[in-house]
Parts: structure tokens; C-alpha cells; sequence
């Protein structure tokens, strides 16, 4: 018997407590080592944050959504310690840093904007997206994380092909505004005919299949019976009207704004150092908010 043998078995018979550390045990001749192993080892957990958090927010305020939000900022490189459960200053600018990579304004306050971002760049399993197209609909689509979807894409997806260039079976339109004004109309539309894609408007003429869609566009199924659609992962679907119905299931999203209420809005001063100008201002769906500054070589108080 091997020296290794004679220490585990000793450990055994007289109770004595040994502790040896897992690569010990692992390289123990003979002895088979029981471990759990991760069916999905590789597999991203979902983090779906639904509280707001600033700088100075703990885990105790957010029902432990905090320490969420770290590993999520360690496992891609922003936060290079663990998890502590309190935002404080290296969360805070980790935060900023990953707003930053995606393109949000690096305020550092995780809101709905930087929440749904998370949720979408984890939650996302990489399937498919199957929708039924209604006889007669418009259908709402984003491209999310991005992401670039291209024509090709969607007629490899099902996108019906038309009878002639005429009689359109489905349609794909472009809007440019990110998010479209409920006002806005498509920017341009095209459609699947013989084979290749086309402009409506371009004769017929062949569009690059390689030319990606807009941020926002609607797919309208012009056809008296339902079709499914088998579309390509990074895209969300907001649902479906009537062709030309309101209000469109997009209509709801709103870019955030500020509106000066005092004194007046939009002027302009020139002040001497010391001074401070008073201002409020009211963010939308949000209360007023109150606040001063005060130019170089004056402390603020507290």
C-alpha cells in the first residue's frame, strides 16, 4: 500500500479530522473522487434586474440586486473584485464603463435603460424567433444588442415571396427613427420577388440581400391567411395590428428628456465667480427636480 493509501485510510479508521486539499484526493491512486459537474457550464445566467440603483445602493435596499449587478459587471471585465453587496465607488464607475460600451450615456444609475440591456445581452438563449404573421397584419420588430440582420436573413426566415411585383405578398418596412415617433412612417419598403429583393418605387430593380435592416421595422403580411415566420436570434417582437392600425405596440417607448421650467428655459449667462444660478427641471414621467450651481472659487455647502 502507497503512502497515499495509508494516510486516507488512517484518516478514516481513527476519525481524525484531515483536511486535503481536492487535487490530493483527485490524484490518490485508486480512489475514484465524486464531484458535481455543470450540465451547462458554458450557459450565461439570466440577469433580469427589476429595481432601479445608484451610487451607495446595497443589497439590503434591492433585495440582494446589487450583488447581482456586480457579477454580472466581474464576469465581463468591468468589476475586477467580488461581489460585496454595496455600489460603491468601483461599481459605480464599472457601471459607467460597461454604459459606455453599449452605448448608453454613462451616468452611472442603473435605470430601465441600462437594466433591459443587461437582460438583454444574458437572457438572450440564442434560439429563434417563430411568430405567426396574421392574415392582413402589421407585424413590430426591433434588431436588439447591436446586432446586424440583413434581407438575406429574413427571406432564409420565411418571408413570403410575391406572386408579382405588384401583388405583394409580404412587405418589409424601414423606419428611421430610434424609437419611430408615432407620427413616422416608413422610410422605405421592399419586398421578396422571383428570387432576389426589391425596392417598391426602384422598378423592380435587385437590391443587395447583404443590406441590413433598420433598428425599427415592420413586417406587413398582405395575405387573406396566417403565415409563420422562423426568424434569427437578436431580434424582439412587440406584437402585431391591423394593417395601418393604432396605436402601434411600439408607441409606448420614449426617449428620455429633460425640460428647463426656470426661469425661463434655454437662456444663457455671464457671471463672476461666487455667484450661483438656481434651476428645477422635470424629466419625462418623473417629478420636478431642484438643484443650484455655483461657479470656481465657491464651496458648496455639506
Amino acid at each position: 500500500m502507497t503512502n497515499r493509501h495509508s494516510l486516507v485510510l488512517a484518516a478514516i479508521c481513527t476519525g481524525a479530522f484531515l483536511v486535503l486539499s481536492p487535487l490530493f484526493l483527485l490524484q490518490v491512486q485508486g480512489v475514484t473522487a465524486v464531484e458535481d459537474i455543470d450540465p451547462e457550464a458554458d450557459a450565461s445566467s439570466c440577469v433580469d434586474l427589476t429595481v432601479n440603483m445608484r451610487y451607495r445602493s446595497t443589497d439590503a435596499q434591492t433585495g440582494g440586486q446589487v450583488s447581482l449587478l456586480q457579477d454580472f459587471l466581474q464576469g465581463r471585465d468591468f468589476l475586477n473584485s467580488e461581489p460585496t453587496g454595496f455600489l460603491g465607488l468601483l461599481t459605480f464607475q464599472a457601471v459607467k464603463n460597461f454604459q459606455m460600451s453599449v452605448s448608453i450615456s454613462p451616468t452611472g444609475f442603473v435605470g430601465p435603460i441600462t437594466r433591459e440591456k443587461i437582460k438583454e445581452l444574458t437572457c438572450e438563449d440564442g434560439t429563434n424567433l417563430i411568430i405567426t404573421l396574421r392574415a392582413k397584419s402589421d407585424n413590430f420588430f426591433s434588431v436588439t444588442g447591436g446586432g446586424t440582420v440583413t434581407l438575406e436573413d429574413l427571406s432564409k426566415s420565411g418571408f413570403e415571396n410575391s406572386l408579382t411585383a405588384g401583388n405583394r405578398t409580404d412587405e418589409l418596412l424601414l423606419l428611421s427613427g430610434v424609437p419611430p415617433l408615432p407620427t413616422d412612417s416608413s422610410s422605405e419598403i421592399y419586398y421578396f420577388w422571383s428570387g432576389a429583393w426589391r425596392k417598391v418605387g426602384s422598378g423592380a430593380i435587385v437590391i443587395n440581400s447583404q443590406l441590413p435592416l433598420s433598428t425599427y421595422f415592420v413586417i406587413r403580411h398582405n395575405a387573406m391567411t396566417d403565415s409563420t415566420i422562423d426568424l434569427p436570434s437578436g431580434l424582439k417582437f412587440y406584437g402585431a395590428t391591423d394593417k395601418n392600425g393604432t396605436p402601434r405596440p411600439w408607441d409606448s417607448i420614449t426617449t428620455p428628456s429633460i425640460t428647463v421650467l426656470s426661469p425661463n428655459g434655454g437662456e444663457t449667462y455671464a457671471n463672476t465667480q461666487g455667484s450661483e444660478i438656481r434651476f428645477r427641471w422635470q424629466q419625462t414621467g418623473g417629478s420636478d427636480v431642484a438643484a443650484f450651481l455655483m461657479f470656481p472659487d465657491q464651496n458648496f455647502p455639506g
